[in-house]
């Protein structure tokens, strides 16, 4: 199943939603796990114990609710992010946020974003960054790698970029069928540089430079033919 990242900064909305997802998905409550933060934040061991719990096979499907993930640590997140990756299969997730800006790109990338409060519910989509691509489907030459917005030091910058430019190809497959064998690729590119950026030791640099160039020969390419 597909984990959920539902965003919201209202408790009364939280809460309602939940009810409301639980009643039409017909959840019983023995399955329903309930993880709030211990103080401040999800700690690692209580990842620990729910991956312990979730090994167990179960005919039921299970539902984990998880409040206010978006104050838990790296190390817990990417802690969650190794069980969704191997135990979706009858276990739907729902990370309940206030700001989903704080959540790891690697989790985003494997889950749906749903924005609860009624002000939520425009497009989020950065004009900027609708800009910056723009800017780099129509560049004569790589100019566009100096663009302040694409200029990164560290694993996580590099991660939230890569993540920026796949929020917005995501958008594309809907609105520009025309294009969709290119934006298909730039996806898969993008989650291929997320996952070796991820779990190998590259530059944060030159792994958001190559994904650049490569957007920008998919397009150019495709004029030219």
């Amino acid at each position: 199943m597909l984990p959920l990242i539902i965003v919201s900064k209202d408790q009364k909305n939280i809460s309602r939603f939940i009810k409301k997802f639980i009643e039409e998905n017909s959840f019983s409550a023995p399955f329903v796990f309930e993880i709030r933060p211990v103080k401040e934040e999800i700690s690692i061991n209580q990842i620990r114990e729910l991956k312990h719990d979730l090994i167990i096979s179960e005919k039921n499907k299970r539902l984990i609710i998880f409040y206010n993930f978006d104050k838990s640590g790296l190390d817990t997140q990417n802690a969650l992010l190794k069980i969704l990756e191997e135990l979706v299969e009858k276990n739907q997730f729902l990370l309940m946020a206030a700001n989903a800006e704080k959540i790891i790109p690697t989790i985003h990338s494997r889950s749906k974003l749903i924005k609860i409060d009624k002000a939520e519910f425009q497009p989020t989509l950065d004009k900027d960054w609708q800009k910056l691509v723009q800017t780099i489907v129509l560049a004569k030459n790589l100019d566009f790698l100096t663009e302040a917005k694409v200029n990164v030091t560290t694993k996580e910058q590099a991660l939230i970029c890569l993540n920026r430019f796949l929020v917005f190809f995501k958008n594309e497959l809907n609105n520009n069928v025309d294009r969709l064998p290119i934006i298909v690729k730039i996806i898969k590119k993008i989650f291929l540089l997320m996952n070796l950026l991820e779990n190998n030791n590259l530059n944060p640099q030159l792994t958001v430079d190559e994904l650049l160039i490569f957007i920008w020969k998919r397009y150019n390419v495709s004029v030219r033919s």
